[in-house]
């Protein structure tokens, strides 16, 4: 898992999931600095898209959601 940093952001290795798309009607995930995972029709399946990532990847970093605001929260997956 990684570190947060003084901020509470994330940090470059970690999930970013936020809404994209006509009025936020989509959900993206992507690593900060690094791999875009994807652009899903739900936010359920963009976790269960990166609960797969993380599995084939044997890299278990912090999730994060991003409102359509602009505020970032920590995600339980």
């Amino acid at each position: 898992m990684s570190m947060f940093n003084n901020n509470d952001e994330p940090c470059d290795e970690d999930i970013v999931l936020s809404p994209c798309g006509p009025l936020g009607s989509r959900t993206s995930a992507g690593q900060v600095a690094g791999e875009f995972i994807g652009e899903f029709r739900t936010t359920d399946d963009a976790i269960s898209a990166v609960k797969i990532w993380m599995e084939k990847n044997k890299f278990w970093p912090a999730v994060w959601y991003c409102s359509d605001h602009g505020n970032m929260s920590v995600m339980t997956l």
